[in-house]
C-alpha cells in the first residue's frame, strides 16, 4: 500500500542517495553481499532467479558495445525433432521445484498483494493489463540442450499465478526445441535469437487472446 514516507524512511532515502552519487563502490560492496548470501543460503529456485544478473549487469552497463555483438544476429536456428530432443534431453542432476518453500521467500506476500491489485485494476476495467513471464529453461550443464527439471515448476506457479483474472504468458517452454548455444542470454539479458523467441512468444499472444476480445468489444 502506497503511504506517506516515515520521517525515518526519508532521512534513509536521502542517506541511500547520498552514497550513490558519492561513493562509487556503494553499489559493487551491495552485490558481493548478495552474492555472498546466494552462495550461502540460496535455494535452488532463487539460484534460478539470480544466475542472470551478472550478464544482465554487463549487458545494460555497455549498450553501445552490446548492439554490435556478434550475437546480436539473427540466426533462425532450426528447432529440434521430437527424434533429437529425446536422444539429447539433459542427463545432468536434476533439479525440483518446491511450491512450499518458494512460499517462504522473503516479500512475496507483500509481492501477491501488489499483484492482487493490478489484478484488480483490470478485472474493473481501470486498465488493460497483461502480464509476461520473460524465461527460459536452465542450461544443461553437460549437454548443448535446455534442463526445465529445475525450472518448469516455477514457471508454471507463476504462470497460474499472474493468470488467474489476468492475460499472461511465458517464454519458457519456447527455448525448449533449441540449444542454448544458438540463444544467447535466454536465461538473463537476452540478446539476438533468444530475443527473437521471446518477441515472437509476446506476438502470438497478444495476437491470438488479448486483441481479439477487445476488437470484438468494439
Amino acid at each position: 500500500p502506497v503511504t506517506a514516507p516515515t520521517r525515518s524512511a526519508v532521512w534513509t532515502g536521502e542517506v541511500k542517495t547520498f552514497f550513490r552519487r558519492h561513493m562509487y563502490s556503494l553499489d559493487m560492496y551491495r552485490k558481493q553481499y548478495a552474492l555472498a548470501r546466494y552462495r550461502m543460503f540460496a535455494s535452488p529456485s532463487e539460484r534460478t532467479l539470480l544466475e542472470g544478473l551478472a550478464t544482465q549487469e554487463k549487458l545494460l552497463s555497455q549498450p553501445g558495445v552490446v548492439a554490435e555483438l556478434d550475437a546480436q544476429r539473427l540466426t533462425h536456428p532450426q528447432p529440434m525433432t521430437d527424434g533429437d530432443m529425446e536422444r539429447e534431453r539433459c542427463r545432468g542432476p536434476q533439479h525440483g521445484f518446491s511450491p512450499v518453500e518458494f512460499e517462504k521467500t522473503s516479500g512475496l506476500a507483500a509481492w501477491k498483494d501488489s499483484l492482487s491489485e493490478l489484478q484488480r485494476l483490470h478485472r474493473v476495467g481501470a486498465y488493460r493489463i497483461a502480464f509476461f513471464i520473460n524465461a527460459a529453461p536452465a542450461d544443461c550443464a553437460r549437454q548443448d540442450v535446455f534442463d526445465a527439471s529445475g525450472t518448469k515448476g516455477l514457471d508454471d506457479y507463476l504462470l497460474a499465478l499472474l493468470g488467474r483474472s489476468t492475460p499472461a504468458v511465458s517464454s519458457h517452454d519456447a527455448f525448449m526445441r533449441f540449444r542454448p548455444s544458438t540463444m544467447p542470454g535466454a536465461n538473463g539479458h537476452s540478446i539476438g535469437n533468444a530475443n527473437d523467441i521471446k518477441a515472437a512468444v509476446l506476438f502470438r499472444f497478444l495476437r491470438d487472446r488479448v486483441l481479439p476480445p477487445l476488437r470484438q468489444a468494439s
